[in-house]
């Protein structure tokens, strides 16, 4: 159910064909925890939770760490999470 309506939100908008892929992580913001969107709805989800999403990049070199849009380079480590 997630999936349907996480694809119909992003519509004409960048990351659409991401999206229709799968190639994008929901994680719970307070832990950093995964959410399986497999799961039941009412498993993963609670009222008020607030949750990320990431676009995975896996097609990437293993040793890039620049904007895989606008090809900046940050100055963060390889093993750390960076926000776009």
């Amino acid at each position: 159910m997630f999936d349907m309506i996480i694809t119909k939100r992003f519509e004409k908008h960048p990351g659409h064909g991401k999206v229709l892929k799968g190639e994008f992580a929901i994680e719970e913001d307070a832990t950093g925890r995964e959410l399986s969107r497999k799961s039941d709805w009412s498993l993963c989800f609670r009222p008020g939770q607030k949750v990320d999403m990431s676009m995975l990049f896996s097609e990437l070199e293993s040793n890039s760490n620049e904007c895989p849009r606008c090809r900046t380079k940050s100055s963060t480590s390889l093993e750390t999470r960076t926000q776009w």
